[in-house]
C-alpha cells in the first residue's frame, strides 16, 4: 500500500477521533457516529501496516512483536512513529 494512503488513513483516523471526543463531552449529536468512522479508519490504517511489518524480512521477530503490540494499544501514535520513521526500514528501502 502506498505511503501517502496510509498516511490518508492514519489523518482521518486521528482527525475523527478528536472530533468524535469533542462530541461527546459537549453531548452534540453525531459522536456515535464519528467515532465509528475512527475505528474503521484505525483499522483501514493498521491491517495493511501489520501486513507490511509481517511480511518483511528486514527487522527481526521481536521487532514485528513489538509493532504489533504498538499499534493494537495505540495506532495513532504507533502509526505516526511507523511512518515518519521505520517504514523504509521495514521495507528495505534504507
Amino acid at each position: 500500500m502506498s505511503k501517502r494512503l496510509l498516511y490518508q488513513f492514519l489523518i482521518i483516523n486521528i482527525l475523527t477521533a478528536v472530533m468524535a471526543a469533542v462530541f461527546y463531552f459537549n453531548d452534540l449529536p453525531g459522536a456515535n457516529v464519528l467515532f465509528l468512522v475512527s475505528v474503521v479508519m484505525q483499522f483501514m490504517f493498521a491491517i495493511p501496516a501489520l501486513m507490511e511489518i509481517h511480511k518483511s524480512k528486514n527487522i527481526d521477530m521481536t521487532e514485528k512483536l513489538a509493532w504489533t503490540i504498538g499499534l493494537i494499544l495505540s495506532t495513532s501514535l504507533t502509526g505516526l512513529f511507523y511512518l515518519a520513521f521505520r517504514r523504509n526500514v521495514v521495507l528495505g528501502k534504507k
